[in-house]
């Protein structure tokens, strides 16, 4: 689903759900919304220490449906990173 929106993204909007709970990225921050508990929130995504991104996927694993970031920075190193059952990034890969 791609939701086209003007005001304040001026841009697409690709939001990913996994257990009820839905996720937009938009710039530095995740945003989401507790569809069962009509809750929603944001938090940080994690800091670009390494250089410039060029682009920046949201994603989902398959089996324990636990988010991640996958990182292309300008460099050509790619950094995933995946949400803690803590609620922080912790960075799991870097190629």
């Amino acid at each position: 689903m791609v939701l086209e929106d003007t005001l304040p993204f001026q841009e697409k909007i690709h939001p990913l759900s996994t257990r009820r709970v839905i996720y937009w990225e938009h710039t530095s921050y995740l945003l989401w919304l507790d569809v069962d508990k009509d809750v929603i929130g944001y938090m940080t995504l994690p800091a670009i220490n390494e250089g410039v991104v060029q682009t920046q996927k949201l994603g989902v694993t398959y089996d324990d449906e636990i988010l991640t970031i996958t990182r292309l920075l300008a460099n050509g190193t790619v950094t995933i990173w995946m949400m803690s059952k803590e609620g922080g990034w912790v960075r799991k890969y870097k190629i």
